[in-house]
């Protein structure tokens, strides 16, 4: 029998039977330890839980939600999980919270030889400067890896982007058995001189061919400088549940297991097309979470004569957007978004757009909301509930 523990899951969300993580350890653990086959824990009950009693089966831990610092401190002196990553796990899942700087000296100078599976998703918003002198050394110390699954926000200074053939040369090629390798990798470049020729976009797709089985889409996007540059590669079919920094030169057919999407131009400070947004409500159909990021007036608008329909979509965030991406997720003639619950929008454009709640409510999309962030400044008017009839709480 398999037992798989999610303690993150089971100690928050069941406290009505007063069932504590001390109890978790004391009383339940003891008792199924030599059944527990995987284990998902966060920065609260990693070390409590791994402590709680031996694991002879396991081969599976997740580790979830924590910050970099701590992670590191028990790399450095739990002896416990240490000898678990290398004598025992063969699956390693990891989600850092924050920064990266998470790996020992003492854990790049052994080979993780055991692992069979990892995967590693940074910070999504703190990007990383430690991909060169600590990811890179750990990933080369894998050797019997046979599924890889990276997500990362790079930061380099005075350097070119990350590239097909730098992944082949610095570990890949250290991974004989390895069978699947799933990645969505950003870069970002900041040099002091424009000595340091960055790669095209061209250049950066041929590094990948004869290297990688899989279709590969990169993005390369500069300033005039040639001084800071962005380069973005994901492999295909798109593996990971959320995907940020989307702008119009967004390729893929069908992202069907992203729920979370960002989509931001960070450089060249261009609107997004209306075409762009018919791409994402066709290929992203399981899309629950949405961020707008864009203050550059629309050049194509929408016709009115096709929805944008997103099934699925609970939280839309246009708090930094221009009017006019907010006319397009709001106005009922311009999208369908029939679970929408949270809207994150600014005071002054949700005043002009319903002409200071005088526009009858019917033509909005407010009727299912329950959360509404709109800035504390915010005095609702007296037919504030007419357009917002099932809103729970407005900050």
């Amino acid at each position: 029998m398999t037992t798989t523990m999610d303690i993150d899951t089971c100690y928050k969300q069941i406290p009505s039977i007063d069932i504590t993580l001390t109890r978790i350890c004391r009383n339940i653990l003891p008792k199924i330890h030599d059944k527990v086959q995987k284990l998902t824990v966060d920065q609260s009950s990693m070390i409590p839980v791994l402590h709680a009693a031996n694991y002879p089966q396991l081969y599976s831990l997740t580790i979830v939600d924590i910050q970099e610092e701590f992670l590191r401190d028990c790399l450095s002196n739990d002896v416990v999980l240490r000898d678990l990553l290398i004598k025992q796990i063969t699956h390693l899942n990891i989600d850092i919270k924050c920064r990266m700087s998470l790996i020992t000296k003492a854990a790049l100078e052994k080979h993780l030889s055991t692992l069979k599976y990892f995967s590693l998703c940074g910070s999504l918003y703190i990007p990383t400067r430690l991909y060169d002198p600590v990811i890179v050394p750990l990933l080369s110390r894998m050797i019997n890896l046979e599924k890889l699954k990276l997500c990362l926000r790079v930061v380099r200074l005075n350097s070119n982007y990350i590239d097909g053939n730098q992944l082949y040369d610095q570990f890949l090629c250290s991974m004989p058995k390895l069978k699947r390798f799933t990645f969505d990798i950003k870069t970002t470049v900041q040099n002091q001189n424009a000595d340091i020729e960055l790669s095209s976009h061209e250049q950066i797709q041929r590094s990948f061919v004869g290297k990688f089985p899989q279709q590969v889409f990169a993005y390369v996007n500069s300033n005039s400088t040639k001084l800071v540059g962005e380069c973005h590669f994901y492999s295909l079919p798109y593996d990971f549940e959320y995907l940020f920094n989307v702008n119009n030169s967004l390729q893929g057919d069908r992202f069907v297991k992203v729920q979370q999407l960002r989509m931001m131009d960070s450089i060249d400070s261009i609107d997004f097309t209306y075409e762009l947004f018919q791409r994402v409500a066709q290929n992203f159909p399981f899309l629950k979470y949405l961020c707008i990021m864009n203050m550059c007036e629309m050049k194509s608008k929408s016709s009115g004569s096709v929805l944008l329909t997103f099934p699925y979509l609970t939280y839309l965030d246009l708090d930094i957007a221009h009017n006019d991406y907010i006319v397009l997720f709001i106005l009922q003639n311009h999208a369908y978004l029939p679970r929408l619950s949270y809207l994150s929008i600014d005071e002054k454009p949700l005043k002009q757009i319903t002409n200071n709640f005088t526009i009858n409510s019917i033509h909005f999309n407010f009727s299912k909301l329950k959360t509404l962030v709109v800035g504390r400044s915010f005095i609702p008017p007296e037919n504030f509930h007419v357009y917002f009839p099932m809103l729970l709480m407005y900050e």
